[in-house]
């Protein structure tokens, strides 16, 4: 009883540990890739999406699982940030408990000391904080529980226990494809539990190997579509090398010092690389051989946490080309999972040397601990507070890298909106671009902002042009700039060929088809047309309120359609029943139709209950029953 009290408390320190270290960002915003990731995806409105996620046909990678997640939890909070965020720290504090479950199993005596440093380190907040990241957490605690089920395999030769393992691998790896290389840590399992890996491991593993390889392909087809063509500038063999080895260097200090931690680290340059930029490597060499020596002693443990520490990193060190590598060479969210093996290192060589020493010193040692985690709590809580806000979010990544023209360029766009900042949000645009001039998605930011200042509509054509001579495939820049031309003079048949550009691109741009269908509703001869494109874009989003109203005036026009404006009509106002406007249109409709008349005085009635001042309503409302006195 005493044991379960004791683990009982534990756990309950581990929960609050996290409860309050990521307290500061549960309503935190949707911050950068949030926005594609969460509600306004087209996939969040229907099935027809969801089955696109599984079948690879949505998106620019293939983590359905992880986007099945993301549309339920549209369907259970919608914009509502705090549910994503709960589900992000409630998996890390899962992640948290399982570890300490494994680092027993592995048979580690400060196995909580190493699930706590898991649960309050600061390298794990991009992942915890950031709502877009539950990749990571949610990939991890499956490849956790397939690595303890492993485990329980090779003491009992279970076969449903590795088929557990397989299934909760493959669930990991639909989440996220960096944990490929998770046979491989199996393998080294075996090694530092037996000191050799003999045919049946290899056996046991296969089946890994085969599932990571055919989706490790997979994710590399999607990351070389990401790419369209472009070049990363990161060099060939050896100036990857060195990349590599500097990003090694970079995670293991940032793990012992988790100091200065931002959203995007200054990209070193490698190409050509500096004989000394493959220093690391032969640090690392001399590490690993030191190691090596030992490993009829302590040397096999160090290894195995090293080694789980190196493999894992291997999919996010540049050596194969992915996209944000464009941006930087690390990211604190690249180290999620690879930092397991170096908890795992630290809770077992603090364990071993517990063992070794007086009880008085033991608990020195303790209180040592103590106070390591409490710090790391303390600065992973502040590090929290910049997730809160996006301003915050960007202005610190500024703050930290100024050279970093993502975050110039989002910072831009977090403050666009104040009146009072307009200086600068245009200098933080025109640092973006200064910094890389062939910034598409600056060059269209800066438009939008340009196109809502006087006399600036001309400059704000020439940044979508020059967005689009960089990336001709950019759906939301062909959008936006027919948007502007459709309110200049004479520009409309120019903004109806952008807005049809757009929808080559991208069929299902919710806000493209509505903006078409708008313009041409605005002349007859194009009204058929816009009625097509106002029911596809009800068809994508059929909670579209407005979709609803426009198509209604519309149809209403059109001999014999009545019936369908009015069930649009009212389908709008059951999504939307404060609309005074959409009432007085419905009011009006019926007014025309005989023996409706008591329905459409109703109708022009709540119009006016909705807003007393509607001249139109009122005047409306008195011809009516002026005419059936």
């Amino acid at each position: 009883m005493k044991t379960k009290l004791r683990v009982g408390l534990q756990a309950a320190v581990v929960i609050l540990a996290v409860t309050w270290v990521y307290s500061p960002a549960f309503h935190g915003a949707k911050l950068w890739d949030d926005t594609s990731d969460f509600p306004e995806t087209r996939l969040a409105f229907n099935l027809s999406g969801l089955a696109k996620v599984w079948t690879g046909a949505f998106s620019y990678d293939y983590y359905p699982l992880k986007r099945t997640v993301e549309w339920i939890q549209w369907l259970l909070w919608g914009e509502d940030t705090l549910g994503a965020h709960l589900t992000n720290v409630g998996l890390h504090v899962l992640s948290a408990l399982l570890f300490w479950r494994l680092l027993g199993r592995l048979g580690v005596r400060w196995a909580w000391f190493g699930g706590l440093l898991l649960a309050v380190h600061p390298l794990a907040v991009e992942s915890v904080a950031w709502m877009s990241e539950i990749k990571n957490t949610l990939s991890l605690p499956f490849l956790l529980l397939a690595m303890i089920a492993f485990i329980s395999y090779d003491e009992k030769k279970s076969a449903g226990q590795l088929v557990l393992a397989l299934l909760c691998f493959l669930a990991s790896l639909l989440c996220k494809s960096s944990v490929v290389m998770f046979p491989v840590v199996l393998l080294l399992y075996c090694w530092w539990k037996r000191g050799r890996i003999c045919l049946a491991d290899v056996w046991a593993s296969s089946a890994f190997f085969v599932i990571s390889l055919v989706l490790g392909l997979v994710e590399m087809g999607y990351q070389h579509l990401g790419l369209g063509g472009g070049s990363l500038n990161i060099g060939g063999f050896f100036s990857r090398l060195a990349g590599a080895g500097l990003a090694i260097a970079f995670y293991l200090w940032k793990f012992i010092a988790p100091i200065g931690l931002m959203p995007i680290y200054p990209r070193w340059t490698v190409v050509p690389p500096s004989p000394a930029q493959f220093l690391p490597w032969l640090a690392l060499g001399a590490l690993v051989g030191w190691f090596w020596t030992k490993r009829a002693e302590w040397g096999r443990d160090a290894l195995f946490g090293l080694g789980c520490f190196g493999i894992n990193l291997l999919p996010v060190l540049g050596l194969i080309p992915m996209t944000y590598l464009l941006i930087s060479w690390v990211a604190d969210h690249f180290v999620y999972l690879p930092m397991l093996g170096l908890i795992g290192l630290v809770a077992g060589g603090a364990g071993t040397l517990a063992d070794r020493l007086t009880s008085q010193r033991r608990a020195l040692l303790a209180a040592s601990a103590a106070i390591v985690l409490c710090a790391l709590g303390f600065a992973s809580h502040r590090y929290a507070t910049t997730f809160s806000t996006v301003e915050a979010f960007w202005d610190n990544a500024v703050r930290q890298n100024p050279q970093a023209w993502v975050a110039q360029n989002n910072l831009a766009c977090a403050i666009a909106g104040q009146p009072a900042r307009k200086a600068d949000t245009l200098a933080h645009y025109e640092a973006a671009l200064r910094l890389n001039p062939d910034y598409a998605e600056a060059h269209n930011n800066l438009a939008i902002f340009l196109a809502g200042q006087p006399g600036r509509q001309a400059d704000a054509i020439a940044h979508y042009e020059t967005a689009l001579r960089l990336k001709p495939d950019y759906a939301e820049a062909h959008s936006n700039l027919a948007y502007l031309l459709a309110n200049q003079t004479g520009r409309q048949m120019d903004a109806i060929a952008q807005y049809k550009a757009a929808l080559r691109i991208e069929p299902d741009y919710v806000a493209a088809q509505y903006a078409l269908a708008n313009l041409l509703a605005s002349q007859p001869v194009w009204q058929a047309d816009a009625i097509a494109h106002y029911e596809t874009t009800l068809r994508l989003k059929p909670d579209y309120a407005e979709a609803h109203n426009n198509l209604a005036i519309l149809l209403a026009k059109q001999p014999g359609r009545q019936a369908e404006a009015i069930a649009h009509y009212e389908t709008a106002l059951r999504l939307k029943p404060d609309d005074a406007g959409t009432h007085y249109n419905l009011a009006y409709l019926l007014a025309s139709l005989p023996g409706r008349e008591d329905e459409a005085a109703l109708q022009f009635r709540a119009a006016l209950k909705i807003n007393p001042d509607f001249a139109a309503a009122r005047e409306a409302l008195q011809r009516l029953q002026a005419n059936n006195r």
